[in-house]
């Protein structure tokens, strides 16, 4: 529900019944803090949105309106929406991070050496289609997602921050979109499975995972040239269901050396070779 808040002695420090207590740095949105709640002392994030236009506050309050239905584990959820006492939108969110801060996907993958193992990129993706194709069945689109807009929990899933806004206020547009909107949201997350899985980029001409990645099951080849063709996979659920189905498929045995392979290649690409 929004809240407008009158009190201006306490615009630094408190919304609504969040009491901010220190900074959590920039978001999709604008400056994040984390906050506690007054009544029961438990953790959270306000977002504070940037801008102060009559009209653009009653447009992002109506997007908020419409975003915080949207539900889902990997969509981070909207607790409460409003104004400060000087007509600026913010945003509580719950609190994801530890003691240490927020993590997002590229945080996280960047401590991971800039690659996870393919178990840990499959259950990563999986995550991320998950909460597109529920938000597309409810004709929410969020359109492209970067690692830096995906949050990773404690327990270590992923969720979506924010899901739709950013694009909604930027282009002024609604949740709902076109397919092709969709369609680049999925290619997109394809993209980053392909840098989870190989450390790599896919730039074109795109280079075959299982030649970056030492004992690779095949059948990542094929999804990923399916999921970063012009024409794609035909929903995020397809793309989720191609990556459950091809975990099923028996892979070749193990014998060490991928991330030596992997390693190599990302040196002699970066030196231009």
């Amino acid at each position: 529900m929004a809240q407008t808040l009158d009190c201006p002695h306490s615009a630094d420090t408190r919304l609504g019944p969040y009491v901010a207590t220190r900074p959590l740095g920039a978001g999709p949105l604008g400056d994040r803090q984390l906050a506690l709640h007054e009544l029961d002392n438990s953790s959270h994030v306000l977002h504070r949105i940037a801008g102060r236009d009559r009209f653009e506050q009653r447009k992002f309050l109506a997007l908020a309106a419409v975003a915080q239905g949207l539900r889902h584990p990997h969509v981070l959820a909207i607790e409460d929406f409003g104004l400060d006492h000087v007509g600026r939108p913010w945003i509580a969110t719950p609190y994801t991070g530890d003691a240490t801060g927020l993590s997002t996907l590229g945080r996280h993958l960047r401590a991971k050496g800039g690659y996870l193992s393919p178990l840990e990129a499959r259950q990563a993706v999986l995550h991320l289609l998950e909460a597109s194709a529920a938000a597309h069945a409810a004709s929410h689109a969020h359109g492209e997602v970067s690692l830096d807009e995906v949050l990773v929990d404690r327990r270590g899933a992923l969720v979506i921050e924010l899901y739709g806004l950013a694009r909604a206020r930027r282009t002024g547009e609604s949740l709902t979109r076109d397919a092709r909107v969709r369609a680049a949201e999925v290619r997109s997350i394809v993209r980053i499975g392909y840098q989870l899985v190989t450390g790599l980029l896919p730039e074109v001409p795109v280079i075959a995972a299982s030649r970056v990645v030492g004992n690779l099951a095949p059948w990542w080849d094929g999804w990923f040239e399916t999921g970063l063709s012009e024409a794609g996979f035909a929903s995020a659920a397809h793309a989720a269901s191609a990556l459950a189905e091809g975990a099923t498929v028996p892979s070749r045995s193990a014998s060490g050396g991928g991330g030596g392979v992997r390693s190599v290649l990302r040196r002699l690409l970066a030196a231009g070779a």
